[in-house]
């Protein structure tokens, strides 16, 4: 056989001829490849995070399918959403003192197979879209305080690392607050799933 290497020492003669043949017996093997060892193979993972049932209507933003093969896979998902209120908040005031939001809420939440009864809400976090602008109609009672929000872009990512064996998709969503009529839009999104094999044995 022909050397691996056109120094390898392992190999009397070889110097720097790259077809000089040796005995099998004096080349190194080749390392093993683990077969359960993939990207990211050595994922270590720590995470605590709150998940409390949904108060508020949950608008669905997009979902994607992974599907894992074997007990010990984890399915690694992130995602960036950039939002905002849809439209703009018209408040009638008729009496004083007023208390106005200076933001809006968005809690985005991650459901294993289906969203609400059926699914599992494996993971949430909340983001506040602050407040752009705010004017006012002339100062006499009644008067109208109009409000514009900031667009916000949420990052996020989270390891599920219950998942079973098999196809599973996950769905991202936003609630929508309580009391705001004019709902959130989301303008750009992206949210990827990936398999990720057990580590191997140490």
């Amino acid at each position: 056989m022909a050397c691996s290497s056109c120094f390898n020492s392992c190999c009397p003669g070889c110097g720097g001829n790259r077809v000089i043949t040796c005995p099998t017996s004096f080349c190194p093997p080749t390392p093993p490849v683990s077969p359960d060892c993939d990207l990211l193979c050595e994922l270590q993972v720590s995470e605590s995070v709150p998940v409390v049932a949904p108060t508020t209507a949950m608008l669905p933003i997009t979902s994607v399918t992974v599907t894992t093969d074997q007990v010990g896979d984890r399915v690694l998902l992130e995602g960036t959403v950039e939002w905002a209120p849809s439209g703009i908040l018209t408040l009638p005031i008729s009496i004083l003192p007023l208390s106005i939001s200076l933001g809006i809420p968005g809690t985005f939440r991650i459901w294993r197979d289906a969203i609400g009864v059926g699914g599992t809400n494996i993971f949430e976090t909340t983001d506040t879209s602050s407040l752009l602008s705010l004017s006012l109609s002339a100062l006499i009672l009644p008067l109208t305080a109009t409000l514009t929000f900031n667009p916000t872009t949420t990052h996020f990512h989270f390891v599920d690392q219950t998942v079973p064996p098999g196809p599973h998709t996950y769905f991202l969503t936003v609630d929508v607050p309580a009391g705001l009529t004019t709902g959130i839009t989301t303008s750009a999104f992206v949210f990827t799933a990936e398999e990720i094999n057990p580590n191997p044995p140490v």
